[in-house]
């Protein structure tokens, strides 16, 4: 090789060493710079699947299972008495996504079948959902967890930027949402997250399964679901207390995650989020003979957590507790209401706003009743329970029957009362039957029935879960 050859190769090997090295300097740069400070307010609501509300630290249970969602209760307001719309995800998120009961939007059933063909319910474009609101008011829209009842063939992904319901786990879910807000940096953002992990069948990364069992004789699932309610399974106290210790750990990882992922959002500079955390529903284990959700209206499947907090809350209103009966409905109307913009016509909620405002707190107005059902109005085993604080009454079609409770003496629903409260089961079906009314009426005017075919991969999986027979 002559000495000009040879020249001219040291001078293109430095010149390709010398590139690298400033595009290494810039990259260095890049990550040891600070994320710019974004100010203006950005929402985030999470839902953690199945967790009923005494399972929360926060709410009185003795195991730590909650110690990042107890910190953000300390230092944000949480609602004593908080109530999904139905026992199960898809009418209970519908309903969060909508701000209606589920009698109105019929989001309920994974398969129905309409004509001889297998069909699926799904949420109709009709509705301006909570993300369609705050797209349109101009914040970025993100939807990430994992929830086959919520994937965009059922129509929950109306209004989001980005939405993926296909994340395995916490850690997944988390990376997504945190890949979505570092690539497109947005000055604000609205994000649904929904966490799976503490839906059955209970199954705790190992560090995580620290409250006795680490596994257990029966895993729930669609079969043992089945084989237990057709009576040929039989569950012992001792599968119990497996079945609890291992719910517990599942519970004690999505807190873990949900801290991890708070930290990392503040880290990318957004100082002016409002957090909401809560559940779609609760979960059973044998509280009123049975297991798992969907199947009643008690207490341990419909009462929920239901937080406020982040960075975003102005300072006088952290630290509270609050004896308010809330729904899940009142989700969206609380975030429009935060972020200044309109009240859409025909949302059942209310806002909590006026709880969260810079001046002194005050409970909002009066609440005469809260409400959740379980399946179609005009299905043979429908129920529906209203709650007034006190007193909680069940209508229960399918063994017609009717329940009264008084949930003070009572907040377990075990002993119904016999014989007595006649004045107050009067009020309270006058309730439900002047609600239930109002449900018709606006169902009336939205027609909102809608539904798609059941293509058979979903149907399987869902069958795998017990979701279809």
């Amino acid at each position: 090789m002559t000495d000009d050859r040879i020249h001219d190769v040291r001078r293109f090997t430095g010149w390709i060493v010398g590139a690298a090295l400033c595009a290494a300097a810039a990259g260095l740069f890049l990550w040891l710079r600070p994320p710019r400070v974004k100010t203006r307010p950005s929402f985030l609501v999470i839902a953690i699947d199945s967790v009923r509300a005494d399972h929360v630290g926060a709410y009185g249970y003795p195991r730590s299972t909650t110690p990042r969602i107890d910190a953000l209760a300390r230092d944000g307001i949480l609602f004593e008495e908080a109530y999904s719309q139905a026992p199960w995800t898809k009418p209970s998120v519908a309903s969060i996504f909508t701000s209606s009961y589920t009698s109105v939007h019929h989001v309920l059933f994974s398969k129905r079948v309409v004509n001889g063909e297998d069909r699926t319910d799904v949420l109709n474009a009709k509705f301006l959902t909570l993300a369609e609101a705050m797209k349109s008011g101009g914040w970025a829209t993100g939807g990430f967890g994992q929830k086959i009842h919520l994937r965009p063939e059922f129509g929950f992904d109306q209004g989001f930027d980005r939405y993926d319901m296909h994340a395995r786990r916490a850690e997944n879910i988390n990376r997504r949402a945190l890949d979505w807000l570092r690539s497109d940096d947005p000055d604000r953002f609205f994000m649904y997250l929904h966490y799976n992990d503490p839906h059955y069948p209970y199954k705790p990364h190992p560090e995580y399964a620290r409250f006795g069992s680490t596994t257990a004789r029966v895993q729930i699932d669609g079969d043992t679901k089945r084989a237990f309610r057709e009576g040929t399974l039989r569950l012992t106290a001792d599968d119990i207390r497996q079945l609890l210790d291992l719910y517990d750990g599942e519970i004690l990882y999505a807190d873990t995650l949900i801290g991890e992922l708070l930290d990392r959002i503040g880290g990318l500079g957004y100082h002016n989020v409002t957090v909401i955390v809560t559940a779609d529903h609760g979960e059973e284990f044998l509280d009123h003979g049975d297991i798992t959700h969907g199947q009643s209206l008690y207490g341990e499947l419909v009462r929920v957590p239901f937080i406020i907090g982040g960075s975003g809350l102005p300072a006088s209103a952290r630290g509270r507790r609050s004896r308010a009966t809330v729904e899940l409905i009142d989700i969206m109307p609380t975030l429009l209401e935060m972020a200044g913009l309109p009240r859409p016509p025909d949302l059942q909620g209310r806002s909590l706003a006026p709880l969260l405002a810079p001046a002194i707190p005050t409970e909002p107005g009066p609440v005469t009743a809260v409400f959740s059902e379980r399946r179609d109005p005009n299905d043979a085993d429908f129920s529906s329970t209203v709650f007034d604080g006190r007193w909680k009454f069940i209508h229960d079609a399918s063994l017609n029957r009717v329940l009264l409770f008084d949930i003070e003496t009572d907040p377990g629903e075990k002993r119904p009362m016999e014989g007595a409260g006649g004045e107050i089961v009067g009020a309270l079906r006058g309730q439900l039957e002047r609600w239930a009314a109002a449900n018709r009426t606006l169902h009336d005017k939205i027609r909102p029935e809608d539904d798609r075919p059941l293509d058979p991969e979903t149907e399987r999986r869902l069958r795998s879960l017990g979701y279809v027979q």
